[in-house]
């Protein structure tokens, strides 16, 4: 009896550990391995003979194995490849035996197949990913047996090719690597107002004039292009060769040309395709948004006959390219300014009885949807072509503005795809500490990973069927810098929009998911290439000392304690680090010498709680600050509440040393959360300090208080302003918070300047103005210097702007900075941040 329970607890621990994803329907693991040798045969029918071959090559490079392919059955180790459309499971489904004798993997049709060939090297060691020769490896797979099939039949990402463009090699890898993870669609956005990028062989300009960006081009430089000739785009050739490489991996691909708005790379090409230039309504019209897209025209005439005409031709072009059955056609952030101002439009609003621009924009869309159908195609577009009117049953409708509008669509029917901003577009930043847009949200993996729409009471059960798909969109304003931004934006977000995409909703679980991804998935993204974003530690400072959680098991942190970007040379963080300068540290975690996270800086422990049942009168309530409060400066102090209300009113904090009120605050502008800027006269060990608030609010509230170190110096400041402000209001500047920003018109002369000048002379380490919208480096100052003056009447050069920064290191105290514009920039502003003062 002890032998067999012995043996049967060995047979258990000899069973591998299996991470796959997305994770499978089902899936039977037992004792035992195949090994995959030069012996071993890839057996096909002749249907699937493409597939063999990719799976021969995809091995060959890693193993070595030049593995036989054949079509006929044979009695040794092999790996068969067939496809059984009375395979009783749903459209790209699949299932993969593993037993002594080999490999079987059955696809319901040719896509299965290849997600079934995707898990087989899963079940491989992770260096079956190399394009190198691995050696001493022994590729072995688990004795299993897996049932599987998606759950959405759309499972997309969206690539913007027009703000940054990539070439045909980059987009192709981006493709396999969608491939690998069950992906299978590629959303191809060819045209914005930075760059046409698909040859149209009737309308040649469209990419000799409308691919590039540059002083001396039609179209200005944007996005990080700089002064020089920057753009590109896909010869038809390319294109047909990218879309046979995604066939082959079962992607479809989904081109996107932005139609009408979004035109301008178009639109500066043929500038006929505008409203008329001579049109009465627009030579008195002065557009009076500050908002970016009325500053030039971008939008397509929807009064010209010709331009459809033009479309028409255009589309059969794209049409005779791609073999998807759908064409995007953008039709999201028009700008209705030029419509309500054209001659043609408004004589085409009053023959055909169109009220309003909605309306018009909708007569546009139909008469699109008309042209794409006329060639074989159905119609998709952002949520923006369901207003105005009714749209043909086949049109998709990808929502991307929220949940309520992917609802409203589904509701009607349409074919609806889930692409989310404030879940699904990984231009978004991951963390308030990386590079990215804000506007929706942050987006950081578990963010991701949470999209169920079935939880959103906004969608009916009738309703929810009309929903395909899921998709994720990576626009590329910010994708210029740094280095392989591209991969870190899009992995492992995309991994966790495949799992949500594939794996059924019952099955998926958050730390089930994140513990395969960090403990094998991450090794195979390596092998694949991808410079996949790595997850910084969380470092915690209480009581002396910084703890860390670490991000997965095993990380390798380093830390520095000068804040100094941490190398691999740095020291090996194994436990809490005893110090009274937490602010100093720096903590990064290392996958790779290559591949590390961005630096974290101790963030202090959580005071504490409040929480308070409704009344009319003022709660006085404690919190003891002697395990985080280590020094005189200036303190950030958040209350947070667990739910947001307006019956909360927090009107002024207090420190407390030993009894005695030393400093007050009241709160800065309230944005969800009460804020605070509390200045600490002075610090002493020997003391004891509290923080006290009265809280008062009519119904329950709870919530947590953080309290920070503020980083930079911040001295009683005034300023003088001599450039052209956009909203005439400089005090941003005189708020030390880093979020809010001034901007200054794009135009300014030489010579305009802003001066900081202090209250008194500032003894100081470092003053560094950093400009550029924050998180963004976007608009920065291009053409510009720093001045110091040390008396407040004579200024002297410090330094030039350099990506947006200029700094200066005072030998004395300083008395006044001063901006220097020193020549216009092609954007439209220059935006400028508060200094940072050390």
């Amino acid at each position: 009896m002890w032998i067999a329970s012995s043996l049967f607890t060995t047979m258990l621990a000899a069973q591998p550990t299996v991470d796959l994803i997305p994770k499978p329907v089902q899936m039977e693991v037992s004792a035992g391995t195949f090994t995959i040798t030069s012996a071993t045969v890839i057996t096909s029918n002749s249907t699937e003979h493409d597939l063999a071959g990719y799976l021969h090559d995809k091995l060959k490079r890693s193993t070595g194995f030049n593995l036989k392919a054949t079509t006929k059955a044979t009695n040794t180790y092999h790996i068969i490849l067939e496809v059984n459309a009375s395979l009783d499971l749903p459209h790209e489904g699949y299932r993969l035996t593993v037993d002594e004798h080999g490999v079987l993997i059955t696809g319901k049709d040719r896509g299965g197949l290849f997600y079934g060939i995707q898990t087989l090297l899963q079940l491989l060691p992770p260096r079956v990913y190399s394009d190198n020769l691995v050696r001493d490896v022994i590729w072995t797979v688990p004795f299993i047996r897996i049932t599987d099939y998606p759950r959405f039949q759309y499972r997309g990402m969206m690539l913007d090719v027009s703000r940054q463009f990539f070439d045909a090699a980059t987009v192709k890898q981006y493709i396999d690597w969608l491939s690998m993870h069950k992906m299978n669609k590629f959303h191809w956005h060819l045209s914005d107002d930075q760059g046409w990028r698909i040859e149209i062989k009737h309308y040649p300009a469209l990419t000799t004039k409308g691919a590039w960006r540059g002083p001396n081009e039609l179209l200005e430089p944007s996005y990080g292009s700089g002064e020089k000739r920057y753009g590109g785009f896909y010869t038809q050739k390319e294109v047909k060769e990218i879309v046979r490489y995604a066939a082959i991996r079962n992607i479809e691909i989904i081109p996107e040309i932005d139609i009408p708005g979004h035109s301008r790379a178009a639109a500066v090409a043929y500038p006929n395709l505008l409203c008329k230039s001579d049109s009465m309504g627009l030579k008195v019209a002065t557009p009076v948004s500050e908002d970016l897209i009325w500053h030039n025209q971008n939008v397509w005439c929807v009064g010209n006959e010709q331009n459809y005409t033009m479309l028409k031709t255009i589309l059969k072009e794209l049409a005779g390219l791609f073999p998807s059955k759908t064409i995007h056609i953008g039709g999201d952030e028009v700008n209705p300014y030029f419509w309500k101002h054209c001659s043609r439009c408004k004589a085409l609003m009053q023959d055909k009885q169109i009220k309003n621009t909605s309306e018009l924009q909708h007569y546009f869309i139909h008469r699109v949807e008309g042209i794409l159908h006329s060639l074989g195609k159905q119609m998709s577009g952002w949520d923006e072509i369901a207003e105005g009117g009714s749209l043909d049953p086949t049109t998709t409708i990808y929502a991307w503005r929220s949940a309520v509008k992917a609802a409203e669509a589904a509701s009607k029917h349409y074919p609806t795809i889930l692409t989310m901003g404030s879940y699904l577009y990984f231009d978004m930043a991951q963390s308030v500490n990386d590079r990215g847009h804000d506007w929706a949200g942050l987006v950081p993996l578990e963010r991701v990973y949470s999209v169920n729409s079935l939880k959103d009471t906004t969608f009916s059960n009738d309703s929810f069927r009309s929903v395909k798909g899921v998709q994720g969109a990576l626009w590329s304003e910010l994708l210029n810098e740094p280095k392989r931004f591209l991969e870190y934006q899009s992995y492992p977000r995309i991994v966790a929009l495949a799992e949500v995409g594939w794996t059924q909703q019952a099955e998926r679980n958050w730390d089930d998911f994140y513990t395969r991804l960090t403990r094998t998935h991450f090794q195979r993204m390596n092998y694949m290439g991808i410079g996949f974003r790595v997850p910084p530690p969380a470092a915690i400072y209480r009581s002396g000392f910084v703890s860390l959680t670490l991000p997965f098991r095993s990380a390798d942190i380093h830390y520095t304690t000068d804040a100094g970007l941490p190398t691999m040379q740095s020291p090996v963080y194994h436990d809490s680090i005893h110090t009274d300068n937490p602010d100093a540290l720096r903590f990064r975690t290392f996958y790779s010498p290559s591949l590390a996270s961005i630096a974290v800086t101790p963030v202090r422990a959580s005071l504490g709680i409040w929480d308070i049942q409704g009344q009319t009168a003022s709660v006085q309530k404690s919190w003891n600050l002697m395990p985080v409060f280590n020094k005189a400066g200036n303190w950030d102090i958040t209350f947070i509440p667990d739910s947001l209300t307006k019956t909360l009113s927090i009107d002024q904090i207090s420190l407390i040393e030993n009894g005695t009120r030393i400093a007050a605050a009241r709160p800065q502008a309230y944005a969800g959360n009460w804020h605070y800027r509390l200045e600490a006269p002075a610090y002493d060990t020997t003391k004891s300090y509290t923080l006290r608030a009265d809280i008062k609010s009519t119904i329950h509230t709870r919530g947590t208080v953080h309290i920070q170190l503020m980083p930079y110096l911040t001295p009683v400041t005034g300023i003088t302003v001599n450039m052209p402000l956009t909203r005439q209001d400089a005090l941003p500047l005189l708020d030390y918070n880093f979020n809010t920003t001034v901007s200054c018109r794009g135009n300014a002369n030489p010579g305009d300047a802003l001066t900081f000048v202090f209250a008194s002379p500032l003894v100081c380490k470092s003053i560094v103005s950093v400009t550029g919208k924050p998180m963004l480096s976007l608009f920065p100052i291009k053409h510009g210097h720093l001045e110091v003056s040390y008396d407040g009447m004579h200024f002297e050069f410090a330094s030039t702007y350099l990506k947006g920064i200029a700094s200066i290191t005072p030998d004395r105290p300083v008395k006044a900075v001063r901006i220097v514009i020193d020549g216009p920039t092609e954007d439209p502003v220059m935006v400028i941040q508060d200094l940072r003062i050390e």
